[in-house]
């Protein structure tokens, strides 16, 4: 029953283990719980416009699982949006190595 809370909790937060890689949260100082709800929270922030917050928060995140995409592509947005531009191009940059077919970078 707590494993449907968690997926439903992954689906509502657009993220899945298996998105990244299966790795989510090893040897990590979050929960795979706490990671899922950090981007959750990413995520909302970036769409109420506090951007500061979801820059911090999806830092948090990508310490977690620094080879996720689309964290750097979505914290790369929020430096943009915050006039940060190298920052937003060296996140960029890192999201396209990590995955060149990555359409939104």
């Amino acid at each position: 029953m707590e494993q449907q809370a968690v997926k439903r909790r992954e689906r509502a937060a657009g993220i899945s283990a298996k998105s990244f890689g299966g790795k989510v949260v090893e040897n990590s100082i979050l929960g795979k719980e706490e990671f899922i709800e950090k981007v959750r929270q990413s995520n909302e922030a970036c769409k109420n416009g506090d951007f500061e917050l979801a820059i911090e928060l999806y830092s948090e995140t990508l310490q977690v699982d620094p080879q996720n995409c689309i964290l750097y592509s979505n914290r790369s947005a929020a430096f943009l949006k915050t006039q940060k531009y190298e920052k937003a191009l060296d996140d960029a940059i890192k999201a396209r190595l990590l995955n060149p077919k990555w359409p939104k970078v």
